[in-house]
Order: C-alpha cells, then structure tokens, then sequence
C-alpha cells in the first residue's frame, strides 16, 4: 500500500490499525514520508474515542495520526472542533459529515456539527490536507442534498477564514 501511495503522489493513507501494527507503521511512514490518519468510527469501534486516538498515539511520532469523521466523532458524542484543537498537526485528513442528536446523519450545517468553528480551527493549523465530504443519504438521488451541503461548506470556510 506505501509502494503504491508514494508511486501515485498520495501523501496520507486512513487506517484502522491494531495497535501491534504501531511499530511497523512509524517504519514505513518514515520510509516513504507518508503519514498514516486513524480513521475513526462510531460508537463501539476500536477508534471511537479522543481518549482513544489519546492513548493510541502515545509514543508515535506525528507522522501517526487521525483522520477525523467529523460525523463519528459526533455520534460517539465527541466534538469534532475539539479534537482539531488537541490533536493539531496530527490531523492528517477530514471526512466531513454531519449528524444530529448522536444518531442522524444530516446535511452539513443542519446537524450538531460545529461548520464554522470546525473550519476555523483547520484554518488556524493551516491545515492543506484532504476534506471529503461525506453523504450517504438517499443514494438514489443525493444531488440536491450534496449542493446543499457543498454551500454550506463554502459558507463556513468563508466565516472561518474572514479576518
């Protein structure tokens, strides 16, 4: 998977590691300078937690990092906006979704994601890594919702970034 990532230019793989496989990622993401994101889930995942990412990432070097669901976090009952501001330089990729009252995946900026404050937060690190939005909802037609949520992403960026 590095051989690949660094063939193709890719700067940041997400992962859900065991924590045995620690040791060997610190090796390879030294090796190929590509840095490794935790990708966390819901609710009962090995990842679910900022006290987990806390403890995973005791002793590794930032090149182990999260990359941060904002929708998860949320529903773990976690702030996203919070854990840009602890973990900092090791947020190594963002996917963007919302969710309300823990449970229901929204449009962005119609659940209890912090838009604005996430986006400020990322621009204070001046972060340059990946935001994907996310939206799974109505497969069978997602295009309104997915507009809807792209411009209330680019009205937050544009909040958070005004001086």
């Amino acid at each position: 998977m590095f051989r690949f990532a660094k063939a193709m230019g890719i700067r940041h793989i997400s992962a859900d590691p065991t924590a045995e496989a620690f040791p060997i990622l610190e090796k390879l993401c030294a090796q190929y300078r590509i840095v490794i994101g935790i990708h966390n889930h819901g609710p009962g995942a090995r990842y679910s937690s900022m006290a987990q990412f806390q403890a995973a990432f005791h002793g590794t070097s930032p090149a182990i990092g999260l990359c941060l669901d904002t929708g998860h976090l949320l529903r773990s009952g976690e702030d996203p906006v919070e854990a840009v501001h602890k973990f900092g330089p090791r947020i190594h990729g963002v996917h963007l979704k919302d969710v309300k009252d823990k449970q229901t995946f929204a449009i962005v900026g119609q659940g209890d994601l912090d838009v604005v404050g996430l986006f400020r937060e990322l621009h204070k690190l001046r972060y340059r890594g990946l935001v994907a939005l996310e939206y799974e909802e109505k497969p069978d037609a997602p295009g309104p919702d997915i507009n809807l949520c792209l411009q209330a992403t680019q009205d937050a960026i544009e909040k958070a970034t005004r001086r």
